[in-house]
């Protein structure tokens, strides 16, 4: 018998799923769009025309609301909109406030490009010591691309300038509670 009502409901649920896809349903008007997560998807499909025609400006106002929120993606995308100059003027500056953010929480692409911005003293006076911890700790948080970028810039920082910089990446993690790598292994020279 529950076996005889099981398929019974479901049998219903089928036949009433095509009309329930059918349905109208409207997106929420934009003044509705409150949520950090849905403000950065917005600004996502804005920038990359999905469903919407591209509009960079449109898409970095509502990075910046969802950044301003707290929303890790959006800080990202922010500091690479004003890094790149999409949608507003570029500002290294503005580019280098909002990707420390995201580096602080330890988003591997923001710390490439806040370590490549003390290297390069775009946006911030040049700092080979703090450039380089923030590009080692982007190669401890992964990725083929920061594995590409970094090794072009280490290979520039002095060898004292290096180990500061080994150390502050190890007392960030530390204070993080992340894993360090063992001093004496190969890859903690690296």
């Amino acid at each position: 018998m529950r076996r005889h009502i099981a398929w019974v409901g479901l049998g219903l649920l089928v036949m009433a799923l095509p009309a329930a896809l059918q349905a109208d349903v409207a997106p929420l008007p934009e003044a509705e769009i409150s949520e950090a997560d849905d403000q950065f998807w917005r600004g996502f499909n804005l920038l990359h025309g999905r469903g919407v025609e591209p509009d960079a400006a449109q898409s970095t106002q509502w990075f910046q609301r969802a950044a301003e929120q707290g929303h890790l993606r959006s800080q990202v995308h922010l500091g690479m909109a004003y890094l790149k100059g999409r949608g507003v003027d570029v500002d290294r500056a503005r580019a280098h406030e909002w990707l420390l953010k995201a580096a602080d929480q330890g988003h591997p692409k923001a710390q490439l490009e806040v370590g490549i911005l003390y290297m390069e003293g775009g946006g911030v006076s040049r700092d080979r010591v703090e450039g380089a911890k923030w590009l080692m700790l982007s190669v401890y948080a992964g990725g083929p691309m920061v594995r590409a970028k970094v090794p072009h810039y280490l290979k520039t920082v002095p060898r004292p300038q290096y180990r500061m910089a080994q150390a502050r990446a190890r007392a960030w993690r530390v204070e993080r509670g992340l894993p360090v790598a063992d001093p004496k292994s190969p890859d903690a020279s690296e």
